[in-house]
């Protein structure tokens, strides 16, 4: 049957003419077979983020403008790396440079922090003596005494030391809370708020808008300075 017949133009197959591979996707070398499929597959796959355009070489940015620039001229040169290769970005603010705990530049910055020594023996601070710190630890830990009984029970104490012309170890229940709560010691405390919805409500408001929640949390910065404290 010749093939210009209409059984083999329906069909298709005889005449079709071979059509050769040649889209090549240049960044996985992934082979498409027509020029919309590899668009189509460079969007889908190889798409660059909105918001992420490469910057050109000329023009400089505004943040560009106010960042210092300065060759590296301390440490070890590399092998095969030619003068002004390296070089230092400063930020403005950000900069890494070391400070003390309250936040002054160090004079030296390549000196080291003092070594964490053990406390002696004999230093109760925040208390005054062991006295008052033995007095405290039973009256606020082990008996767990209100504090209308600690005010009765310092003034009785006082009152037998006028004699003497001493005082007890504590003038008042809030003195000795004050000075507990001095100690810089020890875990982070909890602490707890109230919270509850106070938006405008609806006619018949669910459960949850009209309920009264309790959060807990500590404070992360006390957590931190504990872990870094810890000689562990």
């Amino acid at each position: 049957m010749p093939a210009s017949s209409p059984r083999a133009r329906r069909n298709g197959r005889e005449n079709r003419a071979f059509n050769p591979v040649r889209h090549l996707c240049q960044t996985c070398h992934r082979v498409l077979r027509n020029l919309s499929g590899l668009t189509k597959h460079i969007h889908t796959f190889h798409a660059r983020p909105h918001g992420h355009t490469l910057p050109t070489h000329g023009a400089a940015t505004d943040n560009e403008a106010n960042v210092t620039v300065r060759p590296l001229d301390d440490g070890p040169q590399h092998q095969g790396l030619k003068d002004g290769r390296l070089y230092h970005l400063v930020h403005p603010t950000m900069n890494g440079r070391p400070c003390d705990s309250q936040g002054r530049f160090l004079e030296d910055p390549t000196s080291q922090p003092s070594c964490r020594t053990e406390s002696a023996t004999s230093d109760w601070s925040p208390f005054a003596s062991r006295l008052q710190f033995e007095t405290a630890d039973f009256l606020f830990q082990r008996a767990r005494m209100s504090q209308g009984n600690i005010d009765h029970l310092l003034e009785l104490w006082a009152a037998s030391l006028i004699p003497y012309g001493a005082l007890p170890p504590f003038a008042s229940v809030s003195h000795m809370l004050e000075t507990i709560d001095s100690i810089p010691f020890g875990d982070a405390p909890w602490t707890s708020f109230k919270v509850r919805y106070t938006g405008d409500l609806p006619s018949n408001p669910p459960p949850w808008m009209t309920a009264e929640y309790e959060v807990s949390h500590r404070d992360p910065l006390v957590c931190v300075r504990n872990m870094l404290a810890n000689p562990d």
